[in-house]
């Protein structure tokens, strides 16, 4: 799910403060650590890096007030990275991206969003051929097979590169002159295109283009498209077709929860895609609750579509702390439970009595709505029926969420009851898939709730 952000400028500018607003808009898409490449300006040959982990949570802002010296540097082109880690062990420096080697196409840089296929085998491969890695991430395997090319120039490289891996992945690449970004031909990950007064910025979300300081005139181009090489340089921006057509299967679930509210995914906008889930599911269901609560933040538009269906109060009864990390995406169990309680803080006067809609996007492991219906229970509402904005998930996702095995997910090996008397809700609603599917039509991976993967 990772967060990646890069800038190209026809001239040379202040480039730590773009690269910082950028990483910060995209904060939500990874916390165990941010990374940066900054071409240097003076015409040394090595750009200039640097990497930081934490054994918690890493944020974009404590990682440059550490580093503050980025912000003073003058260049014209920089790739970022924040960290979810889907492959690769957690809490290693050597994880962290923007991965950078020398190679006979100069320093070369990636930063990826996604999850590669078949990566053991291509691991084998390459260090047979003579690669040495630097991490057990499948993301350096990119890197690696550009690294081992013969082709002449680093475009003609990273396209025969591509051409070798299976899986998800939106990309950016870059060396002392260039920087290129890349989809997948099936566009599991989002990648977007903007423009600014000097030149372009490329980000996993939109929200990120609104983070960095107006004065800079970013403005939203277009995405980068499935199976798309977009190469930008001195000459400006190209546009390579490389690949043969496939199927489009972008993640729903960046539609249901991963993105901002406030970004356009997949040409969709994310806050009034999930408020039509929340009227899909006010259609789907006959029940009589007084008032929804949204489970805040990322159930908030949900909740409101709910609650407009339904002819109910949304309202606002449990209150967020913006001062803890997201829940779903921490790597540690023990830690994601503890965080509903340091997290979320309920209004006992607006919950007490009522017959209640308790909403949220999701039910993955299990145990962060139980603490989240105990929370509520603990305000004496007459009744709890626990709404969600999607399908159980039953399946692991191949592609870039950290959900390596079925047995993870509480809806695998629990009935929709079970799962209920678990969580201690008096009902429990999930959206219909076929819901699902009339808002955000055909053409997406459902894997995670069918267990029918586009590729495997």
């Amino acid at each position: 799910m990772c967060g990646i952000f890069g800038i190209w400028s026809e001239k040379t500018v202040e480039i730590g403060p773009i690269l910082h607003d950028g990483l910060l808009g995209l904060q939500h898409r990874g916390q165990e650590g941010t990374g940066v490449m900054i071409a240097n300006a003076s015409g040394e040959k090595h750009p200039i890096h640097s990497r930081r982990i934490s054994t918690s949570e890493s944020s974009v802002r404590h990682f440059f007030d550490k580093n503050d010296h980025l912000s003073r540097i003058i260049s014209n082109k920089a790739i970022g990275h924040n960290r979810y880690s889907t492959a690769g062990s957690v809490a290693t420096i050597d994880n962290l991206q923007p991965f950078v080697r020398d190679t006979r196409h100069g320093v070369v840089g990636i930063a990826h969003n996604g999850t590669l296929l078949d990566s053991e085998r291509q691991r084998a491969d390459l260090m047979k051929r003579g690669y040495s890695f630097q991490s057990d991430s499948d993301s350096e395997i990119i890197l690696g097979y550009i690294a081992l090319s013969k082709k002449a120039d680093l475009v003609s490289a990273v396209i025969e590169c591509l051409s070798c891996v299976r899986g998800a992945y939106s990309l950016l690449i870059m060396n002392e002159n260039k920087i290129i970004a890349a989809r997948d031909p099936h566009g599991f990950r989002p990648l977007s295109l903007a423009t600014f007064d000097h030149g372009y910025v490329i980000s996993s979300e939109t929200c990120a283009f609104g983070f960095v300081e107006k004065s800079h005139g970013v403005r939203y181009l277009r995405d980068v498209e499935p199976g798309e090489v977009v190469v930008i340089n001195a000459e400006g921006l190209n546009s390579l077709r490389p690949f043969p057509k496939a199927i489009l299967r972008p993640c729903v679930f960046e539609l249901i929860y991963f993105g901002r509210p406030d970004s356009k995914i997949f040409g969709r906008d994310g806050f009034e895609f999930r408020m039509q889930l929340g009227q899909e599911h006010g259609r789907a269901y006959s029940f009589k609750p007084t008032c929804v609560v949204g489970i805040p933040d990322s159930a908030n538009y949900f909740a409101d579509g709910l609650a407009e269906t339904l002819k109910i109060p949304h309202r606002r009864a449990l209150v967020r702390s913006h001062y803890t990390a997201r829940t779903f995406i921490s790597p540690d169990g023990a830690k994601r439970s503890n965080k509903v309680r340091l997290k979320l803080s309920p209004i006992r006067s607006l919950i007490e009595d009522e017959d209640l809609a308790l909403a949220d996007d999701s039910i993955v492991r299990g145990p962060t709505s139980k603490k989240t219906v105990s929370m509520a229970r603990g305000c004496k509402p007459k009744s709890i029926t626990f709404c969600v904005s999607c399908p159980p998930l039953i399946g692991y996702c191949p592609y870039g969420i950290d959900i390596k095995a079925d047995e993870e997910l509480i809806a695998n090996k629990r009935s929709i009851d079970e799962i209920r008397r678990f969580i201690g809700a008096d009902e429990l609603l999930y959206l219909p898939l076929e819901s699902l599917k009339k808002a955000a039509g055909e053409n997406f991976c459902y894997g995670c709730f069918t267990g029918d993967y586009p590729i495997i």
